[in-house]
């Protein structure tokens, strides 16, 4: 066990940078700049031409970086590629750039809530220490190894780190890197490989999981860690057995590690003499999403786009008026599946209710379809009985009788169905079926109520064209960062209805999907 005093003590108070530090369900994102922050320092050296220039053979040491022969500072910028919030990334933060990658060792924790994947940074390394870590090459604060004698790279004060680094740009995890390894042999031997693989990312294909013993208990370990603590499985690439180090407080330790050769992302590291492997996230392994694809399920559904559809039971309730599963069925796959890929200002949220109750409160969805039945009562047919199953039947309160003949207020009815069939004289038909569309609803702290459409659609086709039409408005129309309910307050009710009921914006629909919008959305979640 590894005995160090710190040079430095840490400050805990870390500066916020202005990340929302909660879930942001259904609620407004700050306004922010849709370019991102720009950063001011340029950089002037690549990540590996940093690490070759100040490496050092030798499993521990720590050098601080000065100024460039010219007086300037030693300056790189990367794109972040690994996230802390699953829990196995520990205090750290690793960038790439086009040349290698670089490990920040931070004394803090949920640095994702400051830097996304995919974020680019620019860093000013003069006056920060670089060196090792028994092996591993990061940038941190010097600290005593006492049983080897020597200094080594450890966790600087976030606060330090934080005065070092401008964001640049917003978030493109799309950008990063991910280098295909078949096998350890193709690394090159040396301190060139070294720094150009050392904390990559990399995509190991054809792996196989080999299960370890605890050697307190005796027992095989089949999960991938122990309840808060570090155990260390073994992964098979291409015959070489590497480690694979998984933390006890990570939210996958206790998941089975797969039993079928599978495919797997994750960090390149470096302890000792040994290279060795940190999954980040468990959705890295290729494995649990087929395992789950057999059950019909996908990952994937957050982010700033169309979310997986909500639906009710719909017409195997005695009250439904539609078959939501079916028009469930199709929004996924012409609109979750379908517009996958398109960026949007923030989540998009769709729900589909069978019927007035409300059951899946689609008005508090950002677009939310109701089932209904449109009564239609014949005044004429009427004969006055006296005793009208449609009164009866209505509940609320919309059918009541005037000078003995029933008559229905359409502006407290809400389409429900209950009274039709039930005159005894056929003065009431079997109605109308149709979909009402609510827009602009949202639940969480802050609540928001949709509100219909003018129009009640009795074609279903034409109700799902207004489904497209609201994203693509959403798209176009809406600002980085808000949610859609937002949108139709900043931009008037009434003149986003005109715009879903006329067909301007699917004859656009191509120009709108091929512009650069929203390059990274207002969900964080």
């Amino acid at each position: 066990m590894k005995l160090y005093k710190s040079l430095l003590c840490g400050m805990m108070a870390m500066a916020s940078l202005g990340m929302a530090t909660s879930c942001q369900d259904n609620i407004d994102a700050p306004e922010f700049n849709p370019e991102g922050p720009v950063a001011t320092w340029k950089p002037n050296t690549t990540i590996f031409d940093l690490k070759r220039e100040f490496w050092d053979d030798a499993r521990n040491y720590a050098v601080k970086i000065g100024e460039k022969p010219d007086g300037s500072h030693y300056i790189v910028s990367g794109r972040v590629i690994t996230t802390d919030e699953p829990g196995n990334i520990f205090k750290s933060i690793t960038i790439q750039d086009e040349t290698a990658a670089l490990t920040f060792s931070v004394n803090t924790y949920n640095l994702f809530l400051n830097y996304l994947i995919g974020q680019e940074i620019v860093v000013d390394l003069t006056g920060l220490n670089i060196g090792k870590y028994n092996g591993l090459q990061q940038v941190g604060e010097p600290a005593w190894y006492e049983q080897g004698n020597a200094w080594e790279v450890s966790f600087m004060p976030p606060q330090l780190f934080f005065s070092h680094v401008q964001a640049n740009g917003l978030p493109q995890a799309d950008k990063v890197i991910v280098h295909d390894l078949a096998s350890i042999a193709d690394i090159p031997a040396g301190a060139d490989g070294l720094c150009r693989w050392q904390s990559q990312l990399v995509r190991l294909n054809n792996i196989t999981f080999v299960p370890q013993v605890n050697t307190t208990t005796g027992e095989l370990i089949t999960t991938f860690g122990i309840y808060k603590e570090n155990f260390n499985q073994k992964v098979n690439l291409d015959g070489t057995e590497l480690t694979l180090r998984t933390s006890g407080y990570s939210d996958f330790f206790n998941k089975e590690m797969p039993t079928e050769p599978c495919d797997m992302t994750c960090l390149l590291s470096y302890y000792g003499t040994d290279w060795q492997l940190t999954l980040i996230d468990y959705n890295d392994i290729e494995a649990f999403r087929a395992e789950v694809g057999k059950a019909g399920l996908e990952t994937g559904g957050t982010g700033s786009k169309v979310r997986p559809v909500v639906s009710c039971k719909g017409t195997t309730c005695q009250y439904g008026l539609l078959d939501s599963f079916a028009i469930s069925e199709e929004i996924h796959h012409r609109f979750y599946e379908g517009y996958h890929t398109v960026r949007l200002p923030h989540k998009f949220k769709i729900a589909v209710g069978g019927c007035p109750n409300n059951c899946v409160k689609p008005d508090l969805n950002d677009l939310g379809i109701i089932g209904q039945r449109i009564p239609n009562l014949d005044p004429d047919e009427c004969n006055g009985c006296k005793k009208c199953g449609v009164v009866q039947a209505c509940p609320m309160g919309a059918a009541t009788l005037t000078d003995g003949v029933a008559e229905i207020d359409k502006s407290i009815c809400n389409n429900c169905g209950r009274c039709v069939d039930k005159c005894h004289f056929d003065a009431m038909d079997g109605g109308t079926y149709g979909y009402k569309i609510y827009i602009g609803g949202r639940w969480g702290k802050k609540v928001a109520q949709g509100r219909a459409l003018s129009k009640v659609f009795t074609d279903k086709e034409e109700a799902l064209n207004v489904i497209e039409k609201a994203i693509l408005l959403f798209r176009e129309q809406g600002k980085t960062g808000e949610r859609f309910a937002k949108t139709i307050e900043r931009l008037g009710f009434e003149n986003v209805e005109a715009q879903l009921l006329s067909d301007e914006l699917l004859q656009r629909k191509q120009q709108i999907l091929d512009a650069e919008l929203h390059l990274v959305g207002g969900a964080t979640c």
